[in-house]
């Protein structure tokens, strides 16, 4: 039953990002909830591979993946609530979040599962 609901939840935030980009792809707010829609997807697909296989690539894959969420989440919110940040600050949040993409496949986040 749960991977009933990972594969619905994976296709809904899949089309729904999709849709939403396709919308109007030069507005902000939809690029970026496009963004965290399809990130989201990824993040869920990560969740369900992993109860089939106990690979510490897949965990790293979706801790990873899942260090990219908060991010798009808050510049989705910033878009969508129409606050005003300076390039350079998105920018750093992205760098960050990179920053901990890449930490997640060092064995500081996983040593074995």
């Amino acid at each position: 039953m749960l991977e009933i609901i990972f594969i619905i939840t994976f296709v809904y935030a899949l089309l729904l990002g999709i849709f939403i980009y396709i919308k109007n792809p030069r507005n902000l707010t939809n690029a970026s909830l496009a963004t965290t829609c399809i990130l989201f997807s990824i993040w869920i697909m990560g969740n369900f591979v992993i109860g089939f296989t106990q690979n510490p690539f897949c965990a790293r894959f979706v801790y990873a993946i899942g260090s990219l969420l908060p991010c798009s989440v808050l510049i989705f919110t910033l878009e969508f609530c129409s606050i005003e940040v300076k390039i350079y600050r998105k920018i750093a949040y992205w760098i960050l979040s990179f920053i901990f993409f890449g930490l997640a496949f060092t064995k500081f986040f996983i040593k074995k599962i």
